[in-house]
């Protein structure tokens, strides 16, 4: 186990993954079952318990759940990322200096450029295209943020992909955890989930914490197909996507991206090659790019946020 995970973290993380295997004492039962020894008198006992992902008595599907757990739990802090700064600010010269007084947008566009325009500039000009197109990607998709205010990839789950992945299969485990508008031309609409059977339902789209405990228990059912089912990061793209922007796997990209913005930008760009929209971005057919990157149902939608961050840029 890495030496990074406080005791705290583990506690929390045992006593989460319990809890989502319907355990009757989450806490002691898991602790019980890794054979490993707490001593409220020292706190880093359970940090020396032996390595729990190696640890032969406990099932994998268990030590699976404290991973997941782990993950969610103790996210790679900002300051430890694998960026080069120094290449991710953008040529000097070339910041962006906008007025004290300028609309919340402007400020937000210029912030974008700032920190990573060095990198958008380097790959847009290798493939002849406009940089603020990128930037206005970027904005449209999670307003600039590849981490959230607690240091986690920002994310989106996608319910209607998760059924597609895994929930056609398991249609009454579905049904009793997810839900979206089974119209066809709808179904990215009215995204609710709950944590189990006897619960309300709740929104959660706009809400990382939310977000992020639907994708968790999502990823208790199936994990490649709840990381298929997400977009991540700056550029938001979908997990399915991981072939075609270079990840053999979805997990694959799914760390990369947790740790790295300069990994999210570059697939951006390699997304753009590998999708085709190359001609249409360097011909300012936003829409067309709108259209593969977001979907037809919101092509429109996105054509215009773009279209409205490009032009602050």
């Amino acid at each position: 186990m890495s030496a990074s995970f406080t005791n705290q973290t583990l506690i929390n993380a045992f006593f989460a993954a319990g809890k989502s295997l319907n355990l009757a004492d989450p806490w002691a039962e898991l602790v019980q079952r890794a054979q490993l020894v707490w001593r409220a008198k020292d706190p880093n006992a359970l940090s020396r318990g032996g390595g729990i992902l190696h640890c032969p008595t406990l099932p994998a599907a268990e030590r699976g759940g404290v991973q997941q757990w782990l993950d969610v739990l103790s996210p790679a802090a900002p300051d430890n990322r694998q960026d080069d700064h120094a290449l991710l600010s953008p040529p000097a010269g070339t910041e962006l200096q906008p007025a004290p007084d300028s609309a919340p947008l402007a400020l937000a566009v210029a912030s974008t450029w700032n920190r990573y325009g060095g990198l958008l500039a380097e790959l847009a000009d290798q493939l002849h295209i406009d940089p603020g197109v990128a930037v206005a990607v970027l904005m449209a998709e999670s307003k600039g943020e590849p981490f959230g205010n607690d240091g986690r990839m920002v994310i989106r789950f996608e319910n209607h992909l998760f059924y597609h992945y895994w929930g056609k299969s398991n249609n009454e485990r579905f049904d009793q955890y997810f839900d979206y508008s089974r119209s066809p031309s709808e179904s990215w609409k009215n995204h609710r989930w709950r944590p189990d059977a006897n619960s309300e339902w709740r929104s959660f789209h706009g809400n990382q914490q939310a977000e992020w405990e639907v994708f968790t228990l999502a990823r208790q059912l199936d994990e490649s197909a709840a990381m298929k089912s997400i977009s991540m990061g700056a550029p938001q793209i979908m997990g399915f996507n991981h072939q075609t922007i270079g990840y053999a796997t979805v997990q694959e990209m799914f760390n990369e991206f947790r740790n790295s913005v300069k990994a999210q930008i570059e697939s951006l760009f390699r997304f753009m090659q590998s999708h085709n929209v190359l001609d249409a971005v360097r011909n300012g057919d936003l829409r067309r790019f709108a259209e593969v990157y977001n979907g037809s149902g919101q092509a429109e939608l996105y054509e215009s946020i773009m279209r409205e961050r490009l032009a602050i840029f």
